[in-house]
């Protein structure tokens, strides 16, 4: 964060409010860090509102906090990310910043996920070409995963017996799965097949063992569901595979 843009620390939200009342300068973003759910005070959240009333607020959540929209009472009207999300979706909000686009951080606090998602996708602007691999159990998770690699111009094949793509011409494999004794067992058999693809890795709440396990088994990157389009986006740009007798992408 400290290379794009001035960050103000401080280690209470009771303090940050203090630190506001003395600036003259409102922030354009606030981040809570987030350790365990609890941890801190819906009064002191209304007050830091108060202050700073059209800061995007976004909730950067530890591990702990995982479960605390089913189990818990999680803090109102505030973007939740988790700690596995946090860096391809800050760098894609600044983007966005540069761009002079409204980021999705910036809607209406009472904005819903699929509203962000769909604002999302409306200001998508990197676009590939080449062929992506999905393999996925559900055909559910196959097809959204196919309909968000169309949007970014990618021509998508199923991983799996009897698809007809040649290894050598996909630039991804995306792999839908979920943690568990037998995800690496399944990974190396991807990567046997897909000796050049880099592995994108989508899974449902990934522990930071789950994540070590999967990168050191061959996995080019892994994602946590639920995903927008902006996480897969931004992985893929990270991972992508240049085209045999291709430069660049376009």
């Amino acid at each position: 964060m400290h290379a794009t843009c001035r960050v103000v620390r401080a280690s209470s939200i009771a303090l940050a409010a203090d630190g506001l009342d003395d600036d003259e300068q409102p922030p354009d973003l606030v981040v809570l860090a987030q350790v365990h759910p609890g941890e801190h005070a819906p009064g002191d959240l209304q007050r830091l509102r108060r202050l700073a009333p059209l800061a995007p607020v976004v909730a950067l959540l530890g591990t702990w906090s995982e479960g605390e929209t089913r189990t818990g009472e999680p803090l109102p009207d505030l973007v939740r990310v988790y700690w596995h999300q946090w860096l391809p979706r800050f760098e894609q909000q600044m983007v966005m910043f540069a761009r002079g686009v409204c980021p999705t951080w910036g809607l209406p606090p009472t904005s819903t996920d699929e509203e962000r998602l769909l604002w999302s996708d409306k200001h998508s602007w990197l676009k590939y070409d080449g062929t992506v691999a999905i393999a996925a159990e559900r055909h559910e998770s196959a097809d959204w995963l196919a309909g968000v690699c169309t949007a970014l111009g990618l021509k998508t094949v199923r991983a799996g017996p009897g698809a007809s793509v040649n290894p050598r011409d996909l630039r991804f494999v995306v792999w839908d799965t979920v943690p568990g004794d037998g995800d690496v067992t399944d990974l190396s058999a991807l990567r046997e097949v897909f000796a050049e693809a880099p592995i994108v890795v989508v899974t449902s709440f990934p522990r930071t063992d789950d994540r070590r396990r999967l990168l050191a088994a061959g996995a080019a990157a892994v994602l946590s569901k639920p995903l927008s389009l902006e996480d897969l986006e931004y992985q893929l740009e990270m991972v992508r595979a240049p085209l045999r007798g291709r430069s660049s992408i376009p």
